[in-house]
């Protein structure tokens, strides 16, 4: 986890962000953990849904405001996901650095680093993605950002 873990920084699209420039603008409303979504997105989703069930007897603009909501429904999962690769990051780190600390055994430290290292690469080649392939396949990013909690959940209990 060494080098690897130096190399997780924050990054927005695969540029580095200053430690304290958390907030982006526009995003302000979006919490840490990214349980929220904006207001305004929601009120979109919200209309979206409202014109598409109202309009069968219009299908294209049924159509559009379908095709529309698909987006509004990815961009919120896209934040989500935004959000959880920096938790999961830090929690990384985290864990990196308690271990460090430790002066108890380098056997231990050295399995769960095995262990944890295939989760942090995972997590490198997520942030690396294009902000394109990171929107349009939202759903399976946060399918995957699942997973990587479970390995790492797995990988601590392996090593308590």
């Amino acid at each position: 986890m060494k080098k690897l873990f130096q190399k997780l920084k924050k990054t927005t699209h695969g540029v580095p962000v200053a430690a304290d420039s958390e907030n982006t603008p526009g995003l302000s409303s979006v919490s840490a953990r990214g349980d929220e979504v904006p207001l305004a997105l929601n009120a979109v989703k919200a209309g979206l849904t409202l014109i598409q069930a109202s309009t069968p007897v219009f299908t294209p603009l049924q159509s559009v405001a379908g095709g529309l909501l698909y987006f509004a429904n990815n961009h919120g999962t896209y934040l989500k996901n935004k959000a959880e690769i920096s938790r999961i990051r830090d929690r990384l780190n985290e864990i990196d650095l308690k271990n460090k600390s430790l002066n108890g055994s380098s056997e231990a430290y050295d399995g769960l680093d095995l262990k944890l290292q295939p989760i942090a690469r995972v997590l490198q080649q997520l942030q690396e993605r294009s902000k394109i392939n990171q929107y349009t396949v939202a759903s399976d990013i946060a399918s995957t950002l699942s997973d990587l909690l479970r390995d790492i959940t797995d990988a601590i209990t392996d090593y308590q």
